[in-house]
């Protein structure tokens, strides 16, 4: 199953330049470690697991799961 994620980066505690560091560097390969391993239940820890949440820098607002499209069904 995959979910939608609505996350907000908190700019205004943040300067721009927070978000193009080292530190997003981790997050790239943190989401793609995520994505890689299916995850399902744990989604909520595995957001808060991201280097930009741990570091405060990130609000998640909505955790969607999505449900496959039945239109294309026969």
């Amino acid at each position: 199953m995959q979910f939608l994620s609505f996350s907000r980066r908190l700019t205004e505690q943040f300067p721009p330049e927070a978000f193009t560091s080292e530190l997003s560097a981790e997050e790239g390969q943190r989401v793609k470690s995520l994505y890689a391993s299916g995850i399902e239940d744990e989604v909520r820890a595995a957001i808060e697991s991201l280097p930009i949440f741990q570091a405060g820098m990130l609000e998640l607002v909505a955790l969607i799961p999505l449900e496959p499209y039945p239109g294309f069904v026969s």
